[in-house]
């Protein structure tokens, strides 16, 4: 089966690209969109990301996207898991803004790691629980997406893309509250709250809700979501200390089979983390705790006719060393040790532990960069794993930048994978691990020409992956027939990514991110996939600001997608944005044109709507 465009139309269109002078650096220039307020323009190469590599390097020569909170201050959105919808080679499986699955490059939601903070926060039930986020955006300084395997740096389930969100850390005493309601009887609000001592003891905490009848019947939801962050100095480092709580109770009709169900979780997480210099040692160790409990009831005016209560739990325990080895040379190295479990009518009980160690060396040298890394995961019931990493870039002109990476990932099979079963799944105990390379190229360059801090980037990439973990069906039959979890024997992704940012027409800043992708499958054509192999083969996206006075902002976001099996489908979101009085009122029209688009459950998602709110800002 073949899906999209081919290996030779993306090499051609690479190189057409490169010789137009359409290429970015991966250190792209992240710029307050018109009339935002907030900090100056931040150049990305001053940031130090932590996804992708336990260097915390400013230039990591891979194809990484930093959404900044000035950034996300101008999406028409109020969620962490929302924004995520506008960020490049991303798709957003979206069924409600209680449930949506996260996938990068086309790869599963089963293949992207989600990290808060750099700590693993990725479920290890499903992968639908990926995004039962503990953060009200309020606390959100960026997030770091990370496009490819990474499982050198960060383990298993670093598949497809690694997802960071990077949370505040208290710098001034002040707060802010945010009210706002909408279509559908929605309703919401969050308040946060920062402040930091003369003795440099500090403390983030926010609480949010989100409220709504749905946008269908059974897409009701209730979402809870508080988090706070204490930090101090201890013993000549930092001690920081993460706590949230989420609780999401919602209609999940047809979300996984043509049911009228409904679904509760609640979702506990606690890090602590010290941050210090040991000699010529950079040391940072690490415990995490992760609590989730899940009952979904199958059939929502009859709970007793199937209800499943899952209790998973994971703990977490690593340490990472940095050290300089010589100038421009550094070298980091650690392990981790993670207890994983769960209590379940369905699942059974089970439990399992997974082992980790690592080396990474960094390299910057004249006009070369060079990351090269080395994991070793062992984990019950599987062979050990060995994932390599090299990634290098060649700044080759005063504004042009060369990069290229391999890297080699796998995903153990989740507990769902293995033991679930209900009327219209089941799962298989005999799964295989899903490995696989990626492979990419890209060709960077600074665009001042377009506007200040302008940028552009082309990427292209190939993903193999062997025993890809597919839910399938005989084609052509109906609800009467069980998805079934099988290992497809390989799959490869080809795609190609284009990314514009900091484009300039007088006042109106502009945006562009394309990616498209052709999908090579040994996959039975006898069997449907259920949504493992039907990635978004195009997804192509603009975005425009506009100020309008001094105090007014006019955004706008399209975007074009079309999925393996159905029609393609425009959207368009709208944020008017106006500064009155210390506060921010904001109206996002959605889906204006009333598009539809059908989720990966093959039901419509959300038609037009409008939201009205207001930030307020209290102090500092």
């Amino acid at each position: 089966m073949r899906v999209g465009i081919s290996i030779g139309t993306t090499c051609a269109t690479l190189l057409l690209a490169v010789a137009a002078g359409v290429t970015a650096p991966t250190q792209l220039v992240a710029q307050d969109p018109p009339g935002a307020t907030g900090a100056d323009p931040v150049q990305l190469d001053t940031i130090a990301v932590a996804v992708g590599s336990n260097l915390e390097l400013t230039g990591l020569p891979r194809s990484v996207e930093v959404i900044t909170a000035s950034e996300l201050a101008a999406l028409p959105v109020t969620t962490v898991e929302a924004a995520l919808r506008w960020a490049g080679s991303v798709d957003l499986q979206t069924r409600s803004p209680a449930q949506s699955d996260l996938s990068v490059r086309g790869g599963t939601f089963e293949q992207v790691l989600v990290l808060v903070d750099g700590m693993r926060v990725s479920d290890p039930q499903t992968g639908h629980f990926d995004l039962d986020l503990t953060i009200p955006i309020e606390l959100v300084e960026r997030i770091e997406i990370l496009r490819g395997g990474a499982s050198a740096a960060h383990g298993a389930d670093a598949f497809g893309g690694v997802v960071n969100i990077v949370t505040k850390t208290p710098e001034a005493t002040r707060g802010q509250l945010r009210l706002e309601g909408g279509t559908f009887s929605t309703v919401g609000g969050a308040f946060s709250f920062e402040t930091v001592t003369d003795g440099g003891v500090g403390l983030t905490a926010a609480v949010g809700r989100d409220e709504s009848d749905g946008h269908r019947d059974g897409t009701d939801y209730d979402i809870w979501r508080v988090r706070s962050r204490v930090t101090a100095p201890l013993g000549g480092g930092t001690l920081t200390a993460d706590g949230g709580w989420a609780a999401r109770d919602f209609g999940a009709q047809g979300f996984y089979a043509s049911f009228d169900s409904f679904e509760e979780t609640r979702t506990l997480h606690g890090v602590v983390r010290w941050d210090a210099d040991i000699g010529p040692l950079s040391v940072t160790p690490r415990v995490s705790y992760r609590k989730h409990d899940d009952t979904f009831i199958l059939f929502r005016d009859d709970p007793p006719a199937f209800t499943n209560v899952h209790d998973s739990r994971q703990t977490i325990g690593d340490v990472t060393a940095r050290v300089g080895l010589a100038d421009g040379v550094g070298f980091a190295f650690g392990g981790e040790l993670a207890r994983e479990t769960v209590e379940s009518n369905n699942l059974g009980d089970r439990e399992e532990t997974r082992f980790g160690i690592f080396g990474e060396l960094g390299v910057e040298r004249g006009v070369f960069d060079l990351v090269a890394g080395l994991r070793l995961d062992d984990r019950d019931n599987f062979d050990s794993f060995v994932s390599p990493s090299v990634a290098l870039a060649l700044d080759a002109g005063a504004r042009l930048r060369l990069r290229g990476a391999a890297s080699r990932a796998f995903r153990t099979p989740t507990w769902t994978d293995r033991y679930y079963s209900d009327p219209a799944n089941v799962g298989n105990p005999d799964l295989e691990v899903e490995t696989g390379w990626t492979f990419e190229g890209g060709a960077d360059v600074a665009l001042d020409e377009l506007g200040p801090g302008a940028t552009a980037a082309v990427t292209v990439f190939e993903r193999t992956t062997e025993n890809l973990i597919d839910f399938a069906r005989p084609a052509g039959t109906g609800d009467e027939e069980l998805w079934v979890a099988r290992n497809v024997e390989e799959a490869d992704f080809t795609g190609l990514e284009v990314d514009l940012a900091g484009v300039r027409a007088g006042p109106l800043q502009l945006g562009f991110s394309g990616a498209w992708i052709d999908l090579e499958t040994t996959e039975d054509a006898a069997f449907q996939s259920k949504s493992s192999l039907r990635p978004l083969t195009r997804r192509v996206s603009l975005s425009a600001d506009l100020p309008v006075a001094s105090r007014f902002t006019v955004g706008a976001r399209l975007l074009d997608r079309d999925r393996t099996g159905q029609e393609s489908a425009t959207t368009l979101d709208l944020r008017f944005r106006a500064e009155v009085a210390g506060s921010t009122l904001f109206v996002d029209a959605l889906n204006v044109g009333d598009g539809e688009f059908l989720d990966i459950s093959g039901i419509p998602e959300a038609g037009a709507a409008v939201r009205v709110g207001v930030r307020t800002r209290l102090g500092g």
